[in-house]
């Protein structure tokens, strides 16, 4: 019977097929394939596999040894035997490839093979053998036969300083030992220097394996064994038993260059984090073949040369934080077959060399963070097929490639740009990615990254999706998490355009073309019209001027939906936004519609002031002449125009005024996120045990106090001194009408400010609403959405500026009774 055993990270196979013997024996039989299960992360942490043979007493079990070259104490290849006429064990453990067979009498016979899945060794080779127990004399010429009369060994093996019988029979008895050699205590049984402190007993008391921290710790050094708590530190498996500490290397002296050939070989943890170590030698690690894990933090390297970690196959995680590399070289992690983790982050390195990560087929996870990477070529990472996390923030990439996760699609997991200065993802950058649960895109760019609808065609899965810029979270799949490390914009939505939809679109040409042309139309009839009364003149020059505010308005509207035609979708897919708010465009339109707004606020006041004073106070020598009415007008374009002229100071020295409006007016709509502080992600801490933190707000305070103080505290004063003088001139309206009827010169005042109550209720309609809201909104009462601010602004507030010209109309009339003498 043959039983072979070749193994690996993920397949076990294992095949029986029997071979007669002189025509005597066993039928041929086979075992077809077994191989194992993908093993998902972390690895299992051994696997152990165990086969028995039952043979009558009159048999023997011969066992010759093909091969075998296992990696003790990592992995064990044991042998038990019962013998058919007594109860007693024996156990022999194989790990010497200079055994070349056991003979064993009839009985119960179990082979168990226990590996911690690093494929170091080459794995074992058996052929079993059925004999009767006559012939087994023949068998075992030119061999040395062990004293237990089960074993046998190569001669040359005899005397070589390494055990190969399990009862040490071929080192007994072969004289002095050399010098450099170990002698085992209580005996003459002389072992190799390099098997002293290896982690496998090979003396009979084991003290061969004593004091390893005294005798094999380099000077400047301190070693011992002790649990390792580090999560992705080595821990013990079946195969080494469960006393089974990490032997650990502290550097705790400064650098001289010391060689550490001298150290334990069993040493699993080196660290020399903090030492000037500055060059690594190449054959620096040669004599640490067990290493787990290796630290060189903040030692000052600037290189990590080709080769230098080329005999370090079970190193696991490499440590190299805060050193001055400044690239990784084509072959620099050669060797390093099973390494898992690797951190590189707060080093220089600027360049990544086509195959500096040969080797790294099980690699896991990279951390490239706080570098100085601007650009990652196509296929860098193609050796790490086995990648399931990359993280590189706070490097200076500006643009990632369609290529960049050549090789690593199939099981990718987690990948991190953050706080790099991106602007450009290739399209099909994510295709392949159906494993990708996280993705962390953080630009720190004031230049917005470019998007396109399929940017994240390909990720099936995507559970989370990090960003800064909240457009990511408008077009993530359905079923991933979008978190904003940062709040949004107070009036972010989805739209593509910063006109919020179609409707609002025609009906900013239709109003601001109407505002325009009926306005200019009253314009030119006003100045065209000649007054004969004082009366008539007056009430002219407020509806000119009213009428010209009404046109400015139209200008704004016009300015808008030009530029809404002209930026088009690219506001939204190239990130616009933030450009079109500071632009000078925007800065003009926002300061005529300023400026069109007070004035309007301002002469309606004057004008009901004037119907106010006339109709309640008709003998008062204190009415508006047409002298003063010019005045007064130019004072309230003066003021005005002052005003417009401080909220662009406003802007410029705290940009939350145009900055927080697409539509380039701030209104107190809305309110600032402040108190911001760090809040733990839970959700990346509960999946990955990582702790990342979002920015949050514990409170919100009112924005522009320029324009609460101007839109309600002046327009508010403004229209409830409107909103007075009209219940008076009611009031007045009732009495006049009981006492003298329609006629006479309280009658033509009447008729006048009831044509002028016509164009004052626009106004007043059109802006009470937003002087409510605003007050509720910035006393924390309410809330509203930004689709409602655009509806406010861009529909309601501007809709009187198209109303008024054809309202102008029905006062249009002459004057044919003045009510005062002129005073010009």
């Amino acid at each position: 019977m043959r039983l072979s055993e070749l193994w690996g990270p993920c397949v076990v196979f294992i095949a029986l097929s029997g071979v007669g013997v002189n025509g005597q024996g066993f039928t041929d039989t086979y075992i077809t394939s077994i191989v194992s299960p993908e093993f998902p992360w972390p690895y299992p942490s051994d696997i152990q596999r165990q086969w028995q043979i039952q043979t009558d007493v009159d048999q023997m079990i011969i066992i010759f040894i093909n091969y075998l070259d296992i990696e003790h104490p990592w992995d064990t290849l044991t042998l038990t035997h019962s013998a058919a006429h007594d109860t007693s064990l024996t156990r022999i453990p194989l790990v010497s490839g200079n055994l070349t067979s056991l003979c064993l009498p009839g009985g119960l016979t179990t082979i168990s093979f226990c590996t911690d899945l690093v494929q170091e060794r080459g794995g074992f080779s058996l052929d079993i053998r059925f004999y009767d127990a006559n012939v087994t004399g023949q068998l075992f010429d030119d061999a040395f036969k062990c004293a237990s009369g089960i074993e046998t060994i190569r001669n040359e093996a005899r005397c070589d300083g390494i055990v190969d019988c399990h009862d040490f029979s071929d080192e007994v008895d072969c004289g002095a030992c050399d010098p450099d050699s170990f002698q085992c205590r209580g005996s003459a049984i002389c072992i190799l220097p390099s098997r002293q402190c290896d982690g496998w007993s090979d003396c009979p008391l084991s003290d061969d394996e004593e004091q390893c921290d005294t005798l094999k710790c380099p000077e400047g050094y301190s070693c011992g064994e002790s649990s390792y708590n580090d999560r992705h530190g080595p821990v013990p498996s079946a195969c080494s038993g469960p006393q089974w500490n990490p032997f650990w290397v502290n550097g705790t002296e400064p650098w001289f260059g010391q060689s550490l050939q001298n150290v334990a070989p069993k040493a699993t943890l080196l660290n020399l984090n903090g030492l000037p170590v500055m060059e690594l030698n190449i054959s620096m690690f040669d004599g640490m073949r067990n290493l787990h894990t290796l630290d060189i933090s903040s030692c000052q390297l600037e290189r990590l040369p080709p080769g230098v970690f080329r005999k370090l196959s079970r190193l696991w995680k490499i440590v190299a934080i805060n050193n001055s590399l400044t690239y990784l070289e084509n072959g620099t992690f050669t060797g390093l077959v099973n390494l898992r983790l690797l951190y590189l982050d707060y080093n220089l390195i600027m360049r990544l060399d086509e195959g500096c990560f040969t080797d790294l087929g099980r690699l896991f996870f990279i951390d490239l963070g706080y570098n100085q990477l601007s650009e990652i070529r196509p296929g860098t990472f193609k050796d790490c097929s086995s990648m399931e996390r990359l993280v590189m923030p706070k490097n200076h990439i500006e643009s990632v490639n369609s290529s960049v996760f050549e090789g690593i699609e199939k099981h990718l997991k987690i990948v991190s740009f953050r706080d790099n200065p991106l602007h450009s993802i290739a399209p099909g950058t994510f295709d392949g990615l159906t494993r990708l649960d996280d993705l962390h895109i953080m630009s720190t760019t004031t230049k917005r990254i470019q998007l396109f609808p399929e940017i994240f065609q390909g990720l099936e899965n995507l559970l989370a999706l990090v960003v800064y810029d909240s457009r990511f979270c408008c077009i993530a799949p359905e079923r991933a998490s979008c978190v904003e490390r940062v709040p949004s914009h107070p009036l972010f939505t989805c739209r593509k355009t910063f006109l919020q939809n179609l409707i609002i679109k025609i009906f900013m040409w239709i109003l601001g073309i109407s505002a325009l042309l009926g306005n200019a139309f009253v314009i030119l009839m006003r100045l065209r019209w000649k007054e004969t009364t004082s009366a008539g003149s007056i009430q002219s020059i407020f509806i000119t001027n009213l009428a010209f505010a009404d046109f400015l308005m139209g200008t704004y509207m016009i300015i808008l939906a030009t530029m809404d035609l002209y930026i088009g979708d690219s506001y939204f897919w190239e990130g616009r936004a933030e450009e079109w708010r500071s632009s000078i465009v925007c800065q003009i339109a926002g300061f005529i519609t300023f400026l069109s707004s007070e004035a309007s606020v301002f002469l309606l006041t004057l004008l009901t002031v004037d119907r106010f004073i006339c109709i309640i106070f008709p003998f008062s020598t204190y009415h508006i002449t047409v002298a003063k009415a010019r005045i007064l007008t130019g004072c309230i374009w003066v003021f005005s125009f002052l005003l417009g002229l401080v909220s662009i100071l406003v802007n410029y020295l705290n940009p939350d005024a145009y900055s927080l409006s697409d539509v380039c007016i701030g209104l107190p709509l809305i309110r600032k996120s402040v108190d911001l502080y760090a809040e733990l992600d839970e959700n990346t801490q509960s999946r990955y045990d990582v702790a990342n933190f979002n920015t949050v707000a514990s409170s919100t305070v009112s924005t522009w106090e320029f324009s609460i103080a101007v839109f309600l505290g002046i327009n508010l004063i403004s229209f409830i001194v409107i909103f007075l003088s009209y219940i008076a001139i009611f009031f007045r309206v009732r009495y006049v009408r009981g006492q003298v009827g329609r006629k006479g010169k309280a009658a033509n005042e009447i008729k006048m400010a009831l044509k002028l109550l016509f164009i004052v209720g626009t106004d007043f309609f059109c802006w009470m609403p937003i002087i409510i809201l605003g007050i509720l909104i910035e006393a924390n009462v309410i809330t509203i959405s930004s689709n409602v601010y655009a509806w406010l602004v861009v529909f309601i507030l501007p809709i009187n500026s198209s109303i008024n010209p054809y309202l102008y109309t029905i006062i249009n009339e002459p004057t044919t009774t003045p009510h005062r003498e002129s005073k010009k």
